[in-house]
């Protein structure tokens, strides 16, 4: 049933649903100062955070780089996405609903998005019915020498393509698809004599979206004599390997607390999941993304990565562990037998040996030291001053100095260096990087330094305490306007500001960032947005409103008098004292100069 509310409202609860400061907190290690938080910018490279939230007007602004907005700009620029796609994004969050409202108009892309959907909806169905027919038996039969269960299988929607060219092409337009959705989605191949199924006797595995949305398969030949083991979707309108998880929406739930397990295939997440353990994901046969890394955060604060014992699997996870740091997330590695991978574990080793792994699982930071001492030969000295280089180089990117003392012991019992001199190494590395530099980077502004920006404000200092005011506080702006009028702000910016508040109280619309920004564009927003983060501290918001407000009116007539008094010494100054204009000057001046006194 589609809403009846219009797309404004429905835009508006979404924001509401969608705290900024929880939304941010997903990409943005965030720490609050006083009614701000402030973090690293995830747009642009930065050491010292310049980027902030004001969650009582839920926006976001960079002193560094300048970008600024709302949720779903915040949106639209991390995960790189269109207006439409950020508010579907943002909606799927928090399980609304986007209807065909009027006022929005649905785009080429958003048709062909949805078709694209729901072609790969009737293909898994395909798939998975034709699991079950007489044809399939070698499926089957792989599965149980496998020994994948009839509920496993269920459970990750395993199917079938048969052997024949034209099979889901043609179930497909039986069902009324064309060939161009089923070429757009990525279910067939167009060559030299037409299109034909690009998936064809493989052992099909559905990747889906968090929501358990369709979005691609994966295909393991059933004939070893194929070429090409596996056979995967390629990018679609929606589907980006780099983006998606495998597993992640019959996982997601259960990882909560005892966090999610990073894996690297298909059958190390189905034997995980066999034997009991339900947090397994896979990242599709790619390097663990920063994208994959704050998808993992949105459901759980703690990852451990399982990649397989061989060398490539090592290099992977130090990869891993790395991006999943650097979003927050407490990290911890499992520890295969050489050369085995999770499948192989539980194949060979059985539950019990693999709860001892996840038991036993590695700190970040013990498996790093562990991983680059071992690179080098202990049994010469040449060996252990290399090794214990290197491990110097770790420690220093530790934040904890406590974390720091414990394993400067752990690297001096290794290498056979004092504690003392592996400290004095790490401590002089500290000190040259805490040291001023030379030359430093040209930035648009330099707020550290924005902080200091918002703390302090430039000129102007009185008008932008008092919008900051007003713009969180509805009753405070009424009767701030009341006392003041646009006239009497002098910052273009402030001035701005007023004039939509004062239009949301002229047509009587609701309140909010969005109302009094009504007409502005993206990028002036952006640029206004740096006016509100200013430190509002009020018992009394509304009476110290009026106060400022008094303050700025006679501001403002000290500002008027001032003028006349240029205007009057002029006229003087060529003997003009008498005359009608001059005398009308100096009575406005007094004038003036006596309301500015009531004011104070």
């Amino acid at each position: 049933m589609a809403d009846s509310r219009d797309y404004s409202s429905f835009i508006s609860e979404l924001k509401e649903r969608n705290d900024i400061a929880s939304v941010v907190g997903e990409y943005v290690k965030l720490t609050r100062k006083g009614r701000q938080l402030w973090g690293l910018c995830p747009f642009h490279s930065e050491k010292t955070p310049s980027f902030s939230v004001n969650t009582d007007m839920q926006i976001y602004k960079c002193f560094g780089c300048g970008k600024g907005g709302d949720v779903i700009t915040f949106i639209r620029e991390v995960e790189h996405l269109e207006f439409n796609e950020a508010v579907e994004f943002l909606a799927k969050r928090v399980g609304m609903k986007v209807e065909t409202f009027k006022g929005r108009q649905e785009t080429q892309t958003d048709v062909k998005r949805r078709m694209i959907t729901q072609v790969m909806a009737e293909a898994a169905r395909f798939y998975i019915e034709k699991l079950s027919t007489p044809e399939a038996k070698i499926a089957r039969d792989y599965l149980n020498s496998r020994g994948v269960p009839a509920d496993i299988s269920k459970k990750f929607m395993i199917g079938f393509a048969p052997a024949g060219w034209n099979n889901l092409r043609d179930h497909l337009l039986s069902k009324n698809f064309s060939e161009a959705v089923m070429l757009e989605a990525g279910l067939v191949s167009k060559g030299n004599k037409g299109v034909y199924d690009r998936f064809r006797n493989r052992l099909m595995f559905p990747i889906c979206d968090d929501d358990g949305t369709v979005l691609a398969f994966g295909g393991r030949r059933l004939n070893e004599a194929d070429e090409q083991k596996y056979i995967n979707s390629p990018q679609t309108l929606i589907y980006n390997k780099s983006n998606t998880l495998y597993g992640l929406n019959v996982s997601k739930n259960f990882g909560r607390e005892a966090g999610l397990i990073v894996v690297e295939g298909y059958f190390d997440v189905i034997t995980m999941h066999q034997f009991g353990f339900n947090t397994a994901v896979a990242s599709c046969g790619t390097s663990l993304t920063t994208y994959q890394a704050r998808k993992l955060k949105r459901y759980t604060n703690k990852v451990l990565i399982g990649y397989d014992g061989d060398g490539a699997g090592q290099a992977a996870t130090v990869r891993g562990l790395e991006i999943l740091k650097s979003v927050g997330l407490d990290v911890r590695v499992l520890n295969f037998p050489d050369g085995c991978d999770p499948d192989d574990t539980l194949r060979r080793y059985g539950g019990d040996y693999m709860k001892g792994v996840v038991d036993k699982a590695q700190e970040l930071n013990t498996f790093l030291l562990g991983n680059t001492i071992k690179k080098f030969d202990l049994s010469n000295e040449q060996g252990r001053s290399r090794a214990a280089a290197a491990a110097v180089e770790i420690i220093v990117g530790m934040d904890s100095q406590i974390e720091r003392e414990r394993y400067i012991r752990a690297v001096a019992k290794k290498t056979g260096f004092s504690e003392n001199a592996i400290a004095h190494d790490v401590n002089r590395i500290l000190a040259s990087k805490n040291e001023p530099q030379l030359k430093k980077p040209v930035r648009t502004l330099t707020p550290s330094d924005g902080e200091r920006a918002a703390s302090v404000p430039p000129k102007d200092d009185l008008e932008i305490k008092l919008i900051n005011h007003m713009v969180i506080n509805e009753e405070a702006a009424r009767k701030v306007l009341k006392v003041v009028n646009e006239d009497c702000f002098y910052n273009q910016d402030c001035k701005k500001i007023i004039l939509g508040i004062q239009r949301v109280f002229k047509l009587n619309e609701e309140f909010n960032t969005d109302s009094i920004m009504y007409g502005i564009s993206d990028e002036e927003r952006a640029s206004l947005y740096s006016l509100f983060f200013t430190e509002v501290v009020s018992s009394d918001i509304v009476n110290d409103s009026v106060l400022l407000a008094s303050k700025l009116l006679a501001r403002h007539y000290d500002i008027i008098a001032a003028e006349m008094q240029v205007k009057a010494n002029e006229l003087i100054k060529h003997g003009g004292y008498n005359s009608e204009e001059c005398q009308s000057l100096l009575k406005e001046i007094v004038k003036y100069k006596k309301l500015s006194k009531m004011q104070k």
